[in-house]
C-alpha cells in the first residue's frame, strides 16, 4: 500500500506545494495476483479505497505506462491529472517523457536510479 504514502505529504499540500503521486502499479490488482489466497472482496474494496483516496489527494499522478494510465482514467481520473514517465535504461541519462506538462505545469524527466 506504498500509494498511502502521499498522505506524509499533505502537509505541504496545504501549505501550497503541488503533491504528486507515482504509481507504478494497479496495487489492487497487484495483490490480487501476488497474494490470491488473501484476495478477500474486503481487502480488494480496501485498497481500491486506498488508491482513489490517494489519487484525489494528489494534484498529478505519473505512472508508467500507457497501459497504467489508461486503467486510471477508466477509473475516473482525468487525463489531464496522468502524466506517463517510463524510467530509462541504465546509464541513458534524462529524458523527457511526453513532453507536456502536469497538470501541475510540472515537465516530468525520466532517468534510471543505478
Amino acid at each position: 500500500m506504498i500509494d498511502f504514502l502521499v498522505f506524509a505529504g499533505l502537509q505541504f499540500r496545504m501549505a501550497g506545494v503541488p503533491l504528486v503521486l507515482d504509481l507504478h502499479e494497479a496495487m489492487p490488482e497487484f495483490f490480487r495476483m501476488r497474494f490470491p489466497r488473501a484476495s478477500h472482496p474486503l481487502v480488494q474494496r480496501v485498497l481500491e479505497l486506498q488508491e482513489q483516496a490517494s489519487i484525489l489527494a494528489a494534484d498529478a499522478v505519473i505512472t508508467v505506462n500507457d497501459a497504467l494510465a489508461g486503467r486510471l482514467t477508466a477509473l475516473g481520473v482525468p487525463p489531464g491529472k496522468v502524466t506517463v514517465g517510463a524510467p530509462a535504461p541504465a546509464g541513458a541519462g534524462p529524458r523527457p517523457t511526453s513532453g507536456r506538462p502536469t497538470s501541475i505545469g510540472l515537465r516530468v524527466w525520466c532517468s534510471s536510479h543505478a
